[in-house]
Parts: C-alpha cells; sequence; structure tokens
C-alpha cells in the first residue's frame, strides 16, 4: 500500500464476496428489501455503521458507493439481522 493509505488488514475470500456481494445487493435494492423487511431504519443502520443516514440512503439509491471497510461492516450487519432460510 501507499504509505498513509488505509489498508484492512488481512481479508480472506469470505469477507471479499461479502463486500462484493453486498456493493451488489445495494445496487440492485435488495439490500434496501432485506433492511425494511428486518425492520431497521436507515438512521438504525447509519448509527450501527457510525455513518449518517444521508450516507445509507445515497448507498441505497446508487448514487454513492460504500468503502471497502463499510460495505463489508454493512454486509455483515444486514446478514446478522436476516434469518437464515431454513
Amino acid at each position: 500500500p501507499r504509505p498513509g493509505s488505509p489498508t484492512l488488514g488481512p481479508v480472506n475470500r469470505a469477507a471479499l464476496a461479502l463486500i462484493s456481494a453486498t456493493r451488489t445487493a445495494l445496487r440492485d435494492g435488495s439490500a434496501k428489501i432485506a433492511r425494511e423487511r428486518a425492520g431497521i431504519t436507515q438512521a438504525e443502520m447509519a448509527a450501527v455503521l457510525g455513518v449518517s443516514r444521508p450516507a445509507i440512503s445515497m448507498w441505497e439509491a446508487g448514487k454513492r458507493q460504500p468503502g471497502t471497510r463499510l460495505a463489508l461492516a454493512y454486509g455483515r450487519a444486514l446478514a446478522a439481522l436476516v434469518p437464515k432460510a431454513a
């Protein structure tokens, strides 16, 4: 990495897959649907991730994309909220 650039440290294949899936879900609207079905507001998700509610709104509208760390955190939060299929 360049001096002064942020790093994620070791990232495994599962984390990379989750980052990719999260970004896809944000683009296609399925992340918003899953969040809403879980009964979580944008403000609540923003508080969990330490970002503003407008940031969540912009991600879910496809106007912006979260950075790698936040995409991973959003994906993990969403995975924890959504019940697994039986």
